[in-house]
């Protein structure tokens, strides 16, 4: 990978929650965007950013997260939405704010 260093995680939610934790100060920036129907795992983290609506019993505790169209379907010969709905978020959200998608 040409990385220094590697960190290995014991499942898909504490790679995606240390994934934040690490684009987070590294980039100086706080958002987060994901896809609208997307599920990231079950840590508070992880249903914040997320777009699982399995998320509705912890949303009091829960930041708002920022969500994006999700990339299906696609008429043919037509743009994907999901590109416009990210271009439209990110211009919405200022991408000096955006620390992943």
């Amino acid at each position: 990978t040409g990385l220094a260093k590697a960190f290995l995680a014991t499942g898909g939610a504490e790679a995606v929650e240390n994934a934040i934790k690490i684009a987070r100060p590294y980039t100086g920036r706080s958002k987060i965007v994901t896809r609208r129907s997307s599920y990231h795992g079950a840590t508070l983290m992880t249903l914040a950013v997320a777009g699982d609506p399995r998320k509705a019993p912890f949303s009091a505790d829960l930041p708002p997260a920022i969500h994006i169209d999700d990339p299906y379907p696609v008429a043919p010969g037509e743009p994907s939405s999901w590109v416009q709905s990210l271009r439209a978020v990110i211009a919405r959200e200022d991408p000096s704010t955006i620390a992943a998608v």
